[in-house]
């Protein structure tokens, strides 16, 4: 199976900065977004992090109905990534307001056990920040019933598997506030670049969400 914090270069940029546990989900969170996000996503997209080694870039492309084509543009071990399908959803709590959120299936869809990793997505002018879960507070849900699901651990890591129905699932999202759930204080930063290959804003400093 695929890493859950896969999502093309979404996720795979924030392991550096983050423990290994994952968290999977049976059902996306929220409806597809049918707002036309083609100028907030389409694009070349680079990591802002400098605690991030290398120099990780991305190009999105926006095809409507909650979807987005990201290719990876740097070259691993001589191999071409191959373009990752995301799926940008939303979903509104009275806590919270409406919250964007980013999938990508961590199995085949066509599996009977398909499950979907998931990040907290907000999309300022020429930046993306992505939040990852909170693990143990997804952890402690399955833990007490509160929420279905499962747990796989080892010596270094675990894996939440979220299965609970879409319903129940919406319910536990907006029943907690956001900061609870997803680690918004760390969100990995992309910027967009422009035509000439320098980052539309260079010294980026978007409001991260409570």
């Amino acid at each position: 199976m695929r890493h859950v914090l896969v999502l093309s270069l979404l996720v795979v940029l924030l392991l550096p900065l983050t423990a290994c546990d994952t968290v999977t989900t049976k059902h996306p969170i929220g409806k597809p977004v049918t707002e036309d996000l083609l100028d907030e996503l389409d694009g070349v997209w680079q990591v802002a992090d400098p605690k991030v080694t290398g120099s990780e870039t991305m190009r999105a492309q926006w095809l409507g109905n909650g979807r987005v084509r990201t290719m990876n543009l740097i070259q691993r071990e001589g191999k071409e990534d191959e373009p990752e399908i995301l799926r940008v959803t939303e979903l509104e709590s009275d806590q919270w307001g409406p919250e964007r959120f980013a999938h990508i299936h961590v199995s085949p869809a066509d599996q009977e056990r398909s499950e979907w990793g998931f990040v907290r997505l907000t999309i300022a002018e020429d930046v993306l920040l992505v939040a990852i879960p909170r693990a143990d507070a997804f952890a402690e849900a399955v833990k007490s019933g509160e929420l279905p699901g499962r747990i796989e651990s080892d010596h270094y890591s675990k894996t939440i598997h979220l299965t609970a129905d879409r319903d129940a699932l919406h319910e536990f999202i907006t029943s907690h506030p956001i900061q609870d759930l997803f680690m918004v204080e760390e969100p990995g930063i992309f910027t967009r670049r422009n035509d000439n290959g320098r980052r539309a804003q260079e010294n980026p400093a978007p409001d991260r969400g409570n």
